[in-house]
């Protein structure tokens, strides 16, 4: 229950250098308060347990304001440090950014006040100013997508974006920032059920069943065309290659399967104009036993036709690359 509870706020820059040991960096004071915003015994005996740790704790009023005015720090700086890559300084030294925090805290501050929880009107300079002296620090989120860890984006900006839609409040900035920082820090899924465009592009990118779907239908075809007896559908390889943008004198494409060993290489003429990837039979996933999630054919390439089983990547190069193919197909390949 809520009298259970005594709320606080931490203001402090620590990083966890590896389990059991905490790095401290700057400040390090807490405020805490009775979400009631009542002075309790046992408010008053926390306050003295961190004094006498050495710990400064400053006893709130109105603990949940104290709490909103901490999310919006947390809203602002958290995410522009991972867009702009560096420190808060950056973002501080920039007069362009002090319009863009305005909006952010604006949005912040109005969800708040819809929750009882008024803000001060200066809340957007009260930040910028509780920054100058921690200027020199990242912020745990920019540590964290440097870490490869998830972010908090979901608690931070997203929260803010979740309750702006529950009581009918705009919140196009934090949505932006809640977007971006997703798209910057959510690792690319990879494994079973997913192929992989790499080498010599500008940017991989990979593809799970449904994404295949969705491209353009000029790109798709019925594989029972090609392949009799086999009623299901592919990709052909010219609308797949030429979603990555491929590097200058890219001129071959090697096929690899999932367990390494085996892997077919073309030339990108041969690719483009032969090569599908069967993704679907019967209007269901590929199974393994028929050689999926992804299957690469080349109807029409006659005696150098490839016959890859479960591809997961497709590498670009630079001249042929590895090719662990019989000179010639097999019969019923």
């Amino acid at each position: 229950q809520r009298d259970c509870v005594v709320g606080g706020v931490a203001y402090i820059y620590s990083k966890i250098a590896e389990p059991g040991i905490i790095e401290h960096y700057k400040k390090g004071a807490v405020a805490i308060g009775e979400l009631m915003g009542y002075e309790s015994d046992r408010l008053l005996a926390i306050r003295d347990l961190f004094t006498s740790a050495g710990i400064p704790c400053h006893l709130s009023k109105d603990i949940r304001r104290t709490k909103w005015e901490k999310m919006c720090w947390n809203c602002v700086f958290n995410p522009l440090t991972v867009l702009i890559d560096d420190r808060v300084a950056k973002a501080l030294d920039h007069p362009e950014m002090m319009a863009v925090i305005r909006q952010i805290v604006g949005e912040v501050a109005a969800i708040a006040a819809t929750l009882k929880v008024p803000l001060p009107l200066d809340m957007a300079e009260r930040v910028v100013k509780a920054s100058q002296e921690i200027r020199d620090i990242h912020t745990s989120m920019y540590d964290d997508w440097k870490a490869g860890r998830p972010t908090e984006i979901d608690y931070l900006n997203g929260y803010i974006v979740e309750q702006g839609r529950k009581l009918g409040i705009p919140t196009p900035v934090n949505e932006a920032l809640t977007a971006m920082i997703k798209a910057v820090t959510v690792k690319e899924p990879t494994g079973q059920g997913r192929v992989r465009i790499e080498g010599a592009v500008v940017q991989q990118v990979s593809f799970d069943r449904a994404t295949i779907a969705s491209l353009p239908a000029e790109h798709h075809m019925d594989v029972s065309t090609v392949m009799p007896g086999m009623k299901g559908q592919g990709i052909r390889l010219e609308g797949l290659l030429d979603i990555p943008a491929l590097a200058i004198e890219a001129d071959h494409v090697v096929f690899h399967a999932s367990d390494g060993k085996y892997s077919a290489c073309l030339t990108l003429e041969q690719a483009r104009e032969h090569g599908v990837l069967v993704y679907e039979l019967d209007g269901a996933p590929l199974p393994d036993t028929k050689g999926g999630p992804f299957r690469l054919i080349t109807p029409g390439l006659g005696d150098l036709c490839a016959n890859v089983k479960s591809v997961a990547r497709i590498e670009i190069t630079k001249g042929p690359g590895r090719d662990t193919r019989q000179t010639t197909c097999p019969p019923g390949s």
